[in-house]
Order: C-alpha cells, then structure tokens, then sequence
C-alpha cells in the first residue's frame, strides 16, 4: 500500500481538494445552534458554534478522503444516510450533493432533528428513529451509509440490531462508513481488569461517567463502547465486507471502518483482506477555521503527534490539494503536553510555516497536512472571505 499512496499522493490530494473547495463553495451561513446540549452531543462537552463548523469540516474531509482511498468518491453516490445525524454537524457539510444526490439524515434525538428540519433547507430528509429498528426508509434505499460516534455507544445486541437494519436500508454493493472506540480509546479509558476483558472477547460496553455531557439527556442505553480489529473482521464480516479502515487524524480518537455490503451468495472471506490506515493526533490552530485569509502568504501553525511511537513525522502541507514549500519550525507545545501526559514526548508536537495562497476566483482555500506517504489529511482547516 505504501507504494500505491507514493505514487499518487498528488493526484489523490488535488482530487479531495476539488471536492473539498466544492464543498465550500456550495455552503452557506446557517442558523446559529442555541441549544448547548446539541452541541455537547455533536461536538463534546462544552462544544462551541466554531466547533460544530470546524469539526463538521474535518469530518466531512475524513468521510470523503476515506472514501476516495477505497476508490469510491462521494460525489458518485445518488442516496446517502447520515446515520446518527444529530444537529447536521457533517450533513450540512454535503449540501452541494443535494443537485444529484439524495440526503438522508437520522437520529435518535427529536429535538436534533426537528433543528435539522427548521434550519437546514437544501432539500436533505430528516427522520426521527426509535432505539431499535426499523428505520422509516424502504429496503436498498442508500447507496452511501455513514455514521460518525454512533456504535461507540450501543451495546452489543443493539449494534447488531442496528448493523442488520443498515444492510437491510443498503443497496447492492453500498459503502457503510462507521467509526468506533479501539485500543487507543480503551487503554486510556478502562481499568485494567476491563481492558484485558476487552482484548479478551473484542468488545467492551461500560456506562459512561455520570456528568458526561455528550450523552446528557440521551436514552440510558446511550453509554460507551469499544471494538477491537479481530472482533469487527469476525462478527460484521456476516453482513459487509471491511475495505479498509483509518485511525486517528480526521476521526480523532475514533477509528473509521469502511465497509461495503456482502453479497450473501459469496462465500464469507474466514480472514479479511482489508487495509489499516494509522494516522497522527494532530490539528491546526492558526490560520482560524473560517477567518479571512492574511494575504499572498498565510500562516500556519499547528500539532501532530503518533500516539504509539516516538518517531519524528515527516508532516507534508497541503494548500487547494498543491503540495507547500515545506520550511516547518519545530515548536514546544506545552498545551499538547498537558492534554496528553502519558506521552512524553508530546511537548515537542508543534510546528509552524507559512505558505503561499494561489490567486483564484473565488476567494478561499482548504489547508490541510498529511504524514508520510499517507494521502488521508491529519487535520484540516480553510481560509475564506465566504465564511469570514
């Protein structure tokens, strides 16, 4: 895989960035979400309007720079669920798909919902969905299935309820994006009893704290859950075939499996051929999301560390999918540190460069950095007199 990436990285990031900057070009300002606990469901706990913008962005990339990597692109599917759709954090972001596409988004939460339907209006359906299956959607309905920290907090009969309801809604051959807590996540969240409990049968449920704010006001079965890689290739393998799937980077702390549905009339691979992508923790904090850009030359400054290895990063800028001069300065980073003291080396995470903005017509630019021959972007960010 890693002369595959190699040899067209620059194709790959020129791609995602057209796609990208047509997914900027097609946005508009939307209503303000006042509610704080849509935002604490969607962005975290005491999540903010620049993070629900921000981190819709990055998520939206990751979705499509995921696809893309398994050779389907989100602009060649026709009928998409956005499966888990809260306050159209990442829906939104599609709305320039909406000419030639289908949208769908569906959550658990009415108030979430009834926000979707008052505030977005490019002509994506919203739908209200009980704890457990049916969804109110016709078999073979959704080409393109997604659903960002959504089993993350089902128990095990629930996920399988919802994973048969989604191969039933799938078409023949659909894509089914859907992110998970792994070992990253696990290691740093249970107790050492619960961890080897974990590892042990693949998939570990626990209630979540008491005054975690992104499950507030949800049903009492919306707590935490964990998967391991052997799990998901030995139980899902029943209904969708995994393509491929990627840590980190745009999915944060979560890992993004990508799927496609099983022809059932194929025998079931025993051991999975699919290919694991492990990004950095990373972000970028200057240029803001959004802001106007500087000038010709904007600068840029930022993070990104390997949880799993001390290793220096070989960090590649990206500006509109063209690859920047890269002069980057080596920064301490006591912030990062402090968010992440188990790794010692995280005080030396930071970076920053300026780069060079091309001149063109409309006035924005996507920034975004991979590593290494990795073509999936770390984190992105964009620079617009639109959104300024």
């Amino acid at each position: 895989m890693r002369g595959l990436m190699s040899a067209n990285l620059s194709d790959f990031q020129r791609s995602l960035a057209h796609e990208c900057l047509g997914m900027l070009q097609g946005h508009v300002e939307i209503p303000r979400v006042n509610d704080q606990r849509l935002l604490d469901h969607v962005v975290g706990a005491d999540g903010s309007e620049e993070g629900f913008l921000s981190g819709g962005f990055l998520t939206a990339v990751g979705l499509m720079s995921a696809l893309h990597l398994a050779g389907r692109p989100i602009s060649s599917f026709g009928r998409i669920l956005d499966f888990g759709c809260g306050s159209g954090r990442v829906t939104h972001w599609l709305r320039h798909l909406a000419d030639n596409a289908e949208l769908t988004g569906a959550d658990i939460n009415p108030e979430a919902i009834a926000w979707c339907r008052e505030n977005l209006d490019f002509g994506a359906n919203f739908i209200h969905n009980g704890a457990s299956p049916p969804l109110p959607l016709a078999a073979e309905s959704a080409d393109l299935i997604y659903g960002v920290s959504v089993l993350t907090h089902l128990d095990e009969d629930l996920q399988f309820q919802w994973l048969r309801e989604l191969h039933r809604v799938a078409a023949p051959g659909a894509v089914v994006v859907l992110t998970v807590h792994t070992d990253y996540r696990a290691v740093r969240t249970l107790s050492p009893s619960d961890f080897a409990k974990y590892r042990r049968r693949g998939f570990f449920y626990q209630r979540a704290a008491s005054d975690d704010k992104t499950v507030a006001g949800l049903p009492d079965f919306y707590q935490v859950a964990f998967h391991t890689e052997n799990y998901i290739a030995r139980k899902w393998t029943r209904l969708f075939e995994p393509l491929l799937s990627v840590s980190h980077g745009p999915f944060w702390s979560q890992q993004a499996i990508v799927l496609q549905k099983r022809d059932r009339t194929r025998p079931r691979l025993s051991r999975p051929r699919w290919k694991h992508v492990k990004l950095p923790l990373g972000g970028i904090d200057t240029p803001g999301f959004g802001l106007q850009p500087e000038g010709a030359t904007q600068h840029v400054a930022g993070w990104a560390l390997a949880p799993d290895s001390s290793d220096p990063l070989d960090l590649r800028m990206w500006v509109d999918g063209n690859l920047a001069e890269m002069a980057c300065i080596e920064v301490e980073r006591d912030d990062v540190q402090a968010a992440f003291p188990d790794i010692p080396y995280a005080g030396n995470a930071g970076f920053m460069l300026n780069v060079d903005l091309p001149e063109n017509d409309h006035g924005f630019h996507v920034i975004w950095f991979t590593a290494g021959d990795s073509p999936v972007p770390v984190s992105a960010t964009c620079v617009a007199r639109l959104l300024g």
